[in-house]
């Protein structure tokens, strides 16, 4: 399952009001053909989640796996992503053995405004699934491992 990670839009602002505890929103979604080489073209959901956060601690560098961001841990990924698919009428999380979360890069900004807000996009393969609809659930951990809330795709065709 071949995943793809874009951030677009990251901006400082001025609010100071912005909490130091990340937010995410859902915004949308759409279908994209994309080329993987060897497998020919792949059509995934990408994803767009707005998120904030005031102290600006989103990410980790490539190399950062020592505690408790290493590979044994559950912090390892700083974007959690949970999937979901329709049985019957209800949607049953699936737990597949790629999983879809995901870490992020690290989005500090330099100088001394380090609040952040701006849109991630997110490609999921959704190629494998035997559903009609799916879903998925996201949340983000900054550095200091703040959560953020949970928020909830709608459901989503798993083919165009």
């Amino acid at each position: 399952m071949a995943l793809m990670l874009l951030l677009a839009c990251i901006s400082c602002t001025k609010d100071q009001s912005i909490s130091n505890l990340p937010k995410l929103e859902w915004t949308d979604y759409e279908w994209i053909s994309t080329e993987v080489p060897g497998s020919g073209t792949v059509d995934r959901i990408r994803v767009r989640l707005f998120f904030q956060d005031g102290d600006g601690n989103i990410g980790l560098e490539e190399n950062q796996t020592s505690p408790p961001f290493d590979t044994s841990s559950a912090f390892y990924y700083n974007l959690w992503v949970r999937y979901f698919e329709k049985q019957a009428d209800s949607m049953v999380e699936i737990i597949t053995l790629q999983p879809y979360s995901t870490r992020l890069p690290n989005l500090t900004p330099t100088g001394q405004n380090k609040i952040l807000e701006g849109t991630i996009e997110y490609d999921l393969d959704v190629t494998q699934s035997l559903s009609d609809s799916v879903a998925f659930s996201f949340r983000i951990a900054d550095r200091d491992l703040n959560l953020s809330n949970e928020v909830f795709s709608p459901r989503l065709p798993s083919e165009i």
